[in-house]
């Protein structure tokens, strides 16, 4: 399933009626027909007087109010049609501000970037609020003040809704963007189509998806791009729309700017693309319908020795049994050679639908809900009902020509498929190698993050941001004044000038709802120039010319300051702090994946791969058309037939499903909401008291499992070698080294294997590592006395004897029996086997003697971070 970012911008106000003519396109911005893009518009939620004309009310919020309108942008999405594109936007309104005046036009013009159809909508509205007391006020009234007097009655003009300004304007914002975002793929769903849209940013959704190991979703430019100006980009337009799609030509002419934008957008267009592969790849996992019938009579075979060995106790549930049998018994014999995994795929889905049915309750909340699925159930059948030549083709064919236009469909998978085709056809690629070194990088990075990603990082990442914010806060360049103000509170302990300032602020605040009110201003404007004149007089005694240098210092230091920090988004606070952690490896193993990503890519987008993908679907498209062309010829009777059939089955279904809302209306004004509500109790306290026994035994588990590998972290410490303790005291005796020469020569190998995978020359490092070996070994016959020999010896012997002893059948045993426990978490029974495994590599593999000895090899590090990366 496709998912793409939600485009939405929320502004403030401007001018009133010039916007209202530019969303319009009237007046002065009126264009000729030709060059028409306004789809529709429309005004609604107006009060009385401004119905027949939304001017009028506009022209009065701009003369009364101090923000006359405020506007949401938001793009539409291009594969509805004009009508669904209006109904959209209708519900979006009515979901957001459904008691505000509002005017709105949708737009379609050609996108800027791209070519394509850009259609998007300006909704400008009011944050008035309509109700049924100032709908039908007039002019005056609508605008005076609205407040409640001491007995509590109300009066004044309309509300105004002050949930778009102030704190809570960041999370309306968000609000707004879920709102449409859900709006949008109620439409894509209701249309069928597969395509998402998400209210959230790129770096969170591409942090989500990482998380969840989906690597080839997670966005590789998530840097936000700065707006090229309007003169650059309109001078370098055409430029810029053939540089996008032409990723030979050389962009090297273009400003920095508009070149940083063109390859921007070929990330992002890449990225489409491997999405797509993605999910064309998931789709192919989907059962089919001889699948999901062969799992419903496998499900029926297992339940007939219940329905058997149950009577009386079980009446209802044996009910359920045989309505489902009774299905399975109709369904037709086939059988299937697809793949196992969707074989398996169907099963569980359809294990887990016959338990739900199975354990659903013969009681009113239950027949409303039969009732309800009954009704979704008709309606999909009658969506489903083919109307077309072509739909009715697949019914009416035979079984051979059945195949042949599946395997068109499904070489018209293969040929739009990239991977494939670089694989299969004679391309003379071979993009194995660039796959298999994007899953292992994809795996080792994917590794880091979940050790590293602790709620610490978090939190001490979301430290750092805001103390970053803070003073980024506090070293915002500011007038001259305000620094003048703090070097005189520094040096006098106090402010002089804030009384003052804040006497002249209140007096201009009053000055200007007096202005806006109409009402006389000359007391007012005497009074504030008055305390203006004051101020004047009082500069010069406190801003000396010392002052002013000292202010004129700390501006320009904190404007250095400023200039130099910058914001950033948590995610890079959170990964800087995992790659320090990890002494560097996590950028390596993120920029080694970036690496072995953009080879692929460019594989992928290879002349050869693209002529390839491109005649091979020309090919077969035309191959089917024709086909389809002959079959329709030769089965026209046929078809009209069966599409006479269709519509007698779509009449009998509209008449099923009126019945089945007239019998849910019934049921539902005939149960008391009370039955409802105690049967919604009963489910809620007993699924509670389930989900508390499974999180008990799921903590319990996951106990066992924490403890269990702590005691063999404790048995391996205690079995480590004579050697790791004479290289301990050595290590000391050589004040740190030989550790040193040890870190040395494990960075030169780790660079030695990556030089042999990229086909490298690797004498010199060679060299490099033998020298850095008989250095160690110098240290070792220069340092290593019979003292440190004996001090070693001792300290090993004494582990030795304190070290428990462990039966590893038993062990093994016990980790078996956990990683097989129900309700335990999946990373618990993981952990569980992981470790089992370890402990049969950590002792010999005979069991013979109940008592089992410690072979060399003991637990790694990975083991060890088994349980940490699914429970801390």
């Amino acid at each position: 399933m496709a998912t793409y970012h939600c485009a939405i911008k929320i502004g403030t106000s401007g001018k009133t009626i010039p916007h209202l003519d530019y969303i319009k396109r009237e007046g002065r911005y009126q264009k000729d027909a030709s060059e028409h893009d306004v789809i529709t518009t429309k005004s609604g939620h107006m009060p009385v007087f401004a119905q027949e004309d939304e001017r009028e009310f506009w022209s009065a919020c701009a003369a009364h109010d101090v923000r006359s309108y405020r506007e949401i942008e938001f793009a539409l999405p291009n594969e509805l049609s004009h009508e669904e594109q209006i109904k959209l936007v209708e519900e979006f309104i009515e979901e957001v501000i459904p008691h505000n005046p509002y005017t709105y036009a949708i737009h379609e013009v050609d996108s800027a970037v791209h070519g394509i159809k850009n259609p998007h909508c300006h909704l400008m509205f009011s944050e008035r609020m309509i109700n049924d007391i100032v709908v039908g006020m007039e002019k005056h009234e609508f605008f005076k003040m609205h407040g409640i007097d001491r007995a509590g009655n109300e009066y004044g003009g309309s509300v105004k809704d002050r949930s778009w300004a102030g704190r809570g304007q960041t999370a309306k914002y968000y609000k707004v963007r879920k709102a449409l975002a859900d709006c949008i793929n109620h439409a894509y769903e209701k249309n069928g189509l597969s395509i998402r849209v998400d209210h959230r940013s790129i770096s969170d959704q591409s942090a989500d998806e990482l998380y969840q190991g989906n690597i080839e979703a997670v966005a590789t430019d998530r840097t936000p791009q700065i707006r090229v100006h309007e003169h650059t980009f309109r001078t370098h337009a055409t430029a810029i729309k053939e540089a996008i799609h032409n990723e030979e030509g050389s962009i090297d002419t273009l400003p920095f700017r508009v070149q940083e934008r063109i390859l921007h957008e070929r990330l992002r267009l890449l990225d489409r693309r491997v999405q797509e592969l993605t999910e064309d790849y998931n789709n192919s996992l989907e059962p089919s319908r001889q699948e999901q019938f062969l799992a419903i009579r496998r499900i029926a075979e297992a339940t007939q020795p219940f329905m058997q060995t149950y009577h009386t106790a079980f009446s209802y549930l044996k009910k359920k049994m045989k309505q489902v049998q009774a299905y399975a018994d109709n369904l037709p014999d086939m059988d299937t050679e697809d793949s196992i995994v969707t074989k398996e795929i169907a099963f569980q889905q359809e294990a887990r639908a016959q338990e739900e049915y199975l354990l659903s309750g013969a009681n009113p909340a239950m027949v409303i809900a039969d009732l309800e699925i009954t009704k979704a159930e008709i309606t999909q059948q009658l969506a489903a009902i083919p109307l077309t030549p072509v739909e009715a083709l697949q019914a009416v064919v035979n079984q051979e020509d059945k195949e042949m236009l599946a395997r068109f469909d499904r070489d018209l998978r293969s040929a739009k498929n990239r991977i494939f085709m670089a694989t299969e056809t004679d391309t003379g690629i071979n993009i194995a190698p660039y796959q298999d070194h994007v899953r292992d990088a994809g795996a080792a990075f994917k590794s880091l993050y979940d050790q590293y990603h602790t709620p610490e990082v978090v939190k001490q990442a979301k430290e750092m941001q805001a103390a970053d914010a803070k003073r980024l806060l506090y070293y915002k360049p500011r007038k001259l004044e305000t620094y003048e103000e703090m070097v005189l509170k520094q040096e006098l302990g106090y402010n002089p000038f804030k009384e003052i300032k804040e006497q002249i602020r209140s007096k201009e605040s009053l000055l200007r709802f007096l202005q806006r009110k109409n009402r006389p201003t000359k007391k007012v404007a005497s009074e504030l120039q008055q305390l203006k004149a004051t101020y004047d007089l009082m500069r010069p005694k406190y801003v000396t010319p010392t002052i002013r240098d000292a202010a004129m210092a700390m501006k320009e230091n904190h404007a250095a300051m400023f200039n130099k920090l910058s914001s950033r988004t948590l995610r890079t606070y959170e990964e800087t702090l995992m790659n320090k952690a990890s002494d560097g490896a996590f950028y390596k193993e993120r920029n080694r994946l970036n690496y072995h990503a953009r080879k692929l890519r460019d594989v992928l987008r290879s002349e050869a791969v693209t002529k390839a993908s491109t005649d091979a679907i020309t090919y077969i498209t035309n191959y089917r058309n024709d086909f389809i062309a002959d079959a329709l010829k030769h089965h026209e009777a046929k078809i009209t037939k069966f599409l006479a059939s269709q519509t007698q089955r779509k009449e009998r279904l509209e008449a099923a499903l009126h019945k089945t809302e007239r019998l849910l209306d019934a049921v539902n004004q005939a149960v008391s909401r009370k039955a409802v509500e105690e049967h919604k109790e009963t489910i809620r306290r007993v699924t509670d008291k389930h989900a508390k026994r499974k999180k008990l035994v799921r903590d319990k588990t996951a106990d066992a499992v924490s403890r269990k590998l702590e005691a063999i972290k404790k048995y391996k410490e205690m079995s480590r070698p004579l050697s790791w303790y004479e290289d301990k005291h050595l290590n000391a005796a050589t004040g740190g080294a030989l550790n040193r020469y040890k870190q040395q020569l494990r960075s030169k190998q780790s660079l030695r294997k990556y030089r042999l995978s990229q086909g490298w020359d690797t004498s010199a490092i060679d060299k490099e590592i033998v020298d850095v070996q008989q250095s160690i070994q110098a240290v070792r016959n220069q340092f290593m006395t019979p003292a440190i020999q004996a001090a070693a010896k001792q300290e090993y012997e004494a582990a030795l004897k304190q070290r428990p002893r462990i039966n590893a059948r038993q062990e093994r045993q016990a980790l078996h029996s956990l990683s097989r426990k129900r309700h335990a978490s999946r990373g618990t029974r993981m952990a569980a086997r992981s470790l089992a495994s370890s402990i049969g590599k950590m002792f010999s593999s005979s069991f013979e003697s109940k008592v089992q000895e410690a072979n060399v090899r003991v637990i790694g590090r990975d083991d060890d971070n088994e349980f940490k990366k699914f429970h801390y």
